[in-house]
């Protein structure tokens, strides 16, 4: 056990390290709903009407109540992730400190969404996870010699398909084509159905068929949830050209800005190495291909820098007339999304490789593009959907890593000094950020706590620092109250009193008629806008 710790030394302190910055990141938004009396609510009915993901709604129920099993949880899958990424693309060290770069660089709303959210990592982290096991297991369908697998892992492939399709949906239907590919990609190429392909699908049609028959889908696709539907309000074509430039184009390709960066400098060097060996008609795929990619890094780098499509904006927040200039400009920059990633297909499809190399490479944009088709016709779309896909560009960026010169791969090797020092900067900015955050966290609950206790009937908190790094960072007040219902439940404050949040931006808070309309509606609580009822949503 020592010794496999030694060899792995690596990974532990990426476990290490992930953990404490696990803990200090503050429960928020859902996290409050699923950590209180709404979460055993939405227990009680088995989730009925609120949505399937079963294995996600469990461990968001599980890893809000404690602290350290989430902590856990986060660091063991993201450990895994560079881990099974390395061993994938078997590119060593070098690879491990790429992986871990551009992880440490994930666009504000993917991190704050899919691994600071703990609601959102129960579904979106544990999905990818989960899905790059699999994908390790059966990773030897691509050697020369015929696949075997131990009997006694056919249970556990199973058991993995069937969890897998209870977390999120389009990794779920992703899933069970990931299943069908694989059973007839080892059939054609070996004469043969392996058992272990068959009861990962099975599994996996089990689990959606246990999914989707969960109420709530129906409410979706007739739009009886305000907030989440399949219904093509305003046609279909409105619905999918407002799902890809609004959302898809934005947090799948233009907010990936150091990741295009790093692609596309392995694209442009492993195209040097292989430009003789191609046809002029290959050639001149691979030059186009290349320009795209450059065309997007520079779209990428540039939006970042003028800030033009604000982190914050997603399909509410843009105007849709394509008269306005920044409709326009994001309908350009969706375009050059579609071409960027067919770009990045058409550039591996002229790689001089042997049949077996390029079908294993293509399977990693294709894999992005099936993650990313079901989100066309859902709503609402967030960055967090987008993880899983993000992960694979870095898998795709490994993958074109180790194609290149020896020469070259050991002059990055020589320079392994740099990587470190860019590591090291991230955490320690991660640790100021997360940990300015926790102490305001903590702080506020105590204030909260505190000014209840003198008797006080409206408690004025500050907002969180660094907000933009937290998804639902404060118990906002809106007309039904419902966050800010959560907030106190989860936290365990009286329930006769009112939470006002201080924003930093505005002066006047709140005045003193609207104060003597808020003590009249604690002392008269059946005045709208403000029982103190429990709303799930």
């Amino acid at each position: 056990m020592i010794q496999k710790l030694k060899q792995n030394k690596e990974y532990v302190i990426i476990f290490l390290v992930v953990l404490g910055i696990c803990f200090l990141f503050p429960y928020s938004w859902d996290d409050w709903a699923w950590g209180s009396k709404t979460g055993i609510e939405r227990l009680n009915t088995w989730f009925d009407s609120y949505g399937g993901r079963y294995f996600g709604n469990i461990l968001a129920l599980i890893l809000t109540r404690s602290v350290i099993l989430r902590s856990v949880c986060i660091a063991t899958c993201m450990a895994g992730i560079v881990y099974l990424l390395n061993k994938l693309s078997k590119s060593g060290k070098v690879g491990n400190y790429i992986s871990i770069i551009l992880l440490l660089f994930l666009p504000v709303t993917l991190l704050r969404e899919s691994v600071v959210w703990t609601a959102g990592f129960a579904n979106y982290g544990v999905s990818i996870f989960l899905t790059l096991i699999y994908i390790y297991y059966i990773q030897n369908i691509y050697s020369d010699d015929k696949p075997k697998y131990k009997a006694i892992t056919i249970p556990f492939v199973l058991v993995l398909g069937f969890l897998n399709a209870l977390l999120i949906e389009h990794l779920t239907i992703y899933n069970i084509l990931l299943g069908i590919y694989v059973v007839v990609f080892a059939f054609i190429r070996y004469r043969k159905v392996f058992l272990a392909h068959i009861a990962y699908l099975i599994g996996g049609i089990l689990g959606a068929a246990w999914m989707f028959s969960n109420s709530a889908y129906a409410k979706f696709s007739k739009s009886q949830d305000p907030d989440r539907n399949i219904k093509m309000g305003g046609g279909f074509i409105k619905r999918i050209t407002d799902n890809y430039f609004k959302d898809i184009a934005l947090h799948g390709f233009l907010n990936n800005v150091v990741l295009n960066i790093v692609l596309l400098i392995c694209a442009i060097v492993l195209f040097k190495k292989v430009k003789s060996q191609l046809s002029k008609k290959q050639s001149i795929i691979g030059t186009t291909s290349v320009i795209i990619m450059t065309i997007q890094v520079a779209v990428s780098v540039m939006n970042a820098i003028m800030n033009v499509n604000s982190n914050e904006m997603g399909s509410h927040g843009f105007p849709t007339s394509l008269t306005d200039p920044v409709t326009i400009l994001q309908y350009m920059q969706g375009i050059i999304g579609a071409l960027f990633i067919l770009a990045i297909i058409a550039f591996v499809a002229i790689l001089p490789l042997e049949k077996i190399k390029k079908s294993r490479l293509l399977f990693i944009p294709i894999s992005i593009g099936c993650i990313m088709a079901p989100l066309i016709v859902v709503v609402p779309i967030g960055g967090r959907c987008f993880f899983a896909t993000y992960v694979l560009f870095i898998w795709l960026i490994l993958e074109f890593y180790m194609m290149l010169d020896a020469k070259v791969k050991e002059s990055v090797e020589n320079k392994l000094v740099y990587m470190r020092t860019v590591v090291a900067v991230s955490l320690v900015f991660f640790l100021y950020i997360y940990g300015s955050i926790f102490i305001a966290d903590k702080a506020r609950v105590s204030k909260a706590r505190a000014d209840i206790k003198k008797g006080k009937k409206i408690i004025y908190l500050k907002d969180l620092p660094h907000q933009q790094y937290v998804h639902g960072a404060n118990p906002i007040w809106d007309e039904k109250l419902e966050w800010h219902k959560r907030y106190k439940d989860f936290y365990h404050l009286k329930k006769k009193v009112y939470i006002i949040n201080k924003h930093s931006y505005m002066f006047n808070v709140i005045d003193e008629d609207s104060e003597k309309s808020i003590n009249t509606q604690i002392s008269d609580p059946n005045q709208s806008g403000v029982a103190e009822t429990t709303t799930q949503k």
